[in-house]
């Protein structure tokens, strides 16, 4: 005979974050359309519905100064509302109807305008509503992300009323305190945007963005980490950061993406991502000096960064590491013996041998030390005299022509770079006549290039610049690593010009900071490095 034993609950902890909320935001503009033909119901998606419904004939267009509107079904068609938030927003879709029972509303929910079935606009959030003729109110029990909301209204014939539609916005809170505020309009702007942008990709965890994705990636992250800090005088999202990122695999790396299917799947990961983690490890240790919190994080830490010792080669630098070595969106090259990854790998040495150093664990920082030491003094292979800054990558034992501005900011963050070269570097890296955007991936009408991915898994890297004289910039998220090169060569008098790229995020009543330049979502949270501590 077996006994039921009672069931043992853990502590119910306290909640380590605040509560999320935010205001109640309004449509900004609103059209309707009538459109010919109907849905075809055999389609399941809602967003697939409204992207089929983007190629029908619009038979004619009214503009709406305000909701509600009431619009009039034809038998033989649809009516399409295309509603503006005026900016993008984040939260608890609402809306309210009068409408016959089994009128359906089809939404999907937009960063951009859909202007055709064809569109490279990456939709993946939407709803569907089957009105039941009476207390028709509503309200999406999921956060979404959005600018544009188009609703699709078929199924049912006569005068349908949209009453209301609302987004009660569920973001992380801004404890007031922190400001800045100069004489510079241009820059004042960038730097609303940010927290804007940051603040809606905060939500129980750092996120990347509200709208495609919402996945808590463990690279991203540090951004958003570092914009708290500078903005927020509520840090606690910044340290729980920490500890959703630390749920490392059996062999000690981490998930690309944790709290999510990806992590869950156990596929391979980002290698280089667990390395801005480690950064943000290391801002707990300036920022706060928590003797046990940082104690607790640095075995996760060793376990990373010995990951990384079997493709150590016998000069000290790394060659050949495996899995996705993404690094940045920009192109820069990483395959064979790469600057970068020794360089980012080597910047989470010596910040580790710090933290131990300073909890006085000697053996560990020992260790630390002695391997840093011997990525030092093989870097020196990388470095191009007559350019003045570091290559990307060595190729067959031969050094290749591909520079990037990453390439040289990694050095100096790392400390790989002697510091006599510092100035030097920063004027070759920060050059305009130098500087050319490209991409692996990106595509040229905003949207993530099929075919250049294809080409990328398959490691074909087509060199579309002259690589002899140019450097590839890097793209928001890594720009991160140049701020910090450009400060920490007693050069932050530039920064102010640098930061002014941003502004091309904030145009068409965007006020948001976007992912890469020109292409990706209008809402990064890791883009947002002008605002970095």
């Amino acid at each position: 005979m077996t006994k039921n034993l009672p069931l043992k609950d853990g502590p119910l902890s306290p909640r380590p974050i605040a509560k999320l909320g935010g205001q109640v935001q309004t449509p900004a503009t609103v059209q309707v359309e009538t459109l010919d033909g109907q849905v075809d119901t055999s389609v399941a998606s809602p967003v697939k519905r409204v992207r089929a419904a983007a190629g029908l004939h619009v038979q004619r267009t009214t503009p709406v100064e305000r909701l509600p509107v009431t619009v009039d079904v034809p038998s033989s068609g649809m009516v399409r509302l295309n509603l503006d938030m005026g900016h993008i927003v984040s939260g608890f879709v609402r809306f309210e109807i009068q409408a016959q029972a089994g009128t359906v509303l089809d939404l999907a929910y937009l960063e951009e305008p859909l202007k055709d079935p064809t569109s490279n606009i990456d939709v993946r959030a939407g709803t569907r509503y089957i009105a039941r003729g009476e207390n028709d109110r509503f309200q999406v029990f999921d956060s979404n992300g959005l600018r544009y909301a188009s609703i699709l209204v078929h199924g049912g014939q006569g005068s349908v009323t949209l009453q209301s539609f609302t987004v009660q916005e569920q973001v992380y809170s801004w404890e007031e305190g922190a400001r800045f505020t100069c004489d510079d309009e241009e820059l004042n702007r960038i730097f609303t945007a940010g927290i804007r942008t940051v603040q809606l990709c905060s939500h129980d965890s750092f996120i990347d963005c509200p709208t495609r994705e919402q996945r808590a990636w463990v690279g991203d992250g540090v951004v958003h980490q570092m914009v708290h800090l500078a903005t927020n005088r509520d840090w606690r999202l910044a340290w729980h950061y920490l500890i959703l990122g630390n749920s490392p695999r059996s062999d000690g790396m981490l998930p690309m993406s944790v709290v999510g299917e990806i992590e869950a799947s156990g596929a391979f990961t980002i290698p280089d991502w667990a390395l801005h983690w480690v950064h943000g490890v290391y801002n707990r240790y300036r920022f706060s000096a928590d003797r046990d919190v940082v104690k607790g994080l640095m075995p996760t830490i060793e376990r990373v960064l010995r990951w990384y010792v079997p493709y150590q080669t016998a000069d000290g630098v790394l060659k050949d590491v495996i899995e996705w070595n993404l690094v940045d969106w920009s192109s820069v090259l990483v395959n064979d013996t790469s600057s970068i990854l020794t360089a980012l790998w080597a910047r989470g040495l010596r910040e580790y041998a710090e933290m131990v150093g300073w909890l006085e664990e000697r053996g560990s920082q020992r260790w630390a030390e002695g391997v840093y030491e011997q990525a030092r003094a093989g870097f020196e292979v990388f470095w191009d005299e007559a350019r003045g800054s570091y290559m990307d990558h060595i190729v067959d034992g031969e050094q290749r022509p591909e520079m990037s501005q990453l390439a040289g900011a990694s050095a100096i963050i790392s400390g790989l770079a002697p510091e006599a070269r510092w100035g030097r570097i920063i004027d070759t890296i920060t050059d305009p006549q130098r500087l050319v955007v490209r991409s692996w991936i990106g595509g040229n009408q905003g949207e993530y290039s099929q075919e250049k991915t294809q080409k990328q898994i398959q490691g074909m890297y087509e060199i579309d610049w002259d690589a002899e004289r140019q450097i590839v910039l890097a793209e928001p998220f890594m720009s991160y690593a140049v701020h910090d090169a450009v400060a920490q060569a007693g050069k932050a008098d530039r920064l102010p010009d640098l930061y002014r790229r941003w502004s091309e995020f904030l145009v068409e009543g965007y006020d948001t900071i976007g992912e890469c330049w020109g292409w990706g979502t209008h809402v990064h949270g890791w883009g947002c490095t002008p605002l970095q501590v």
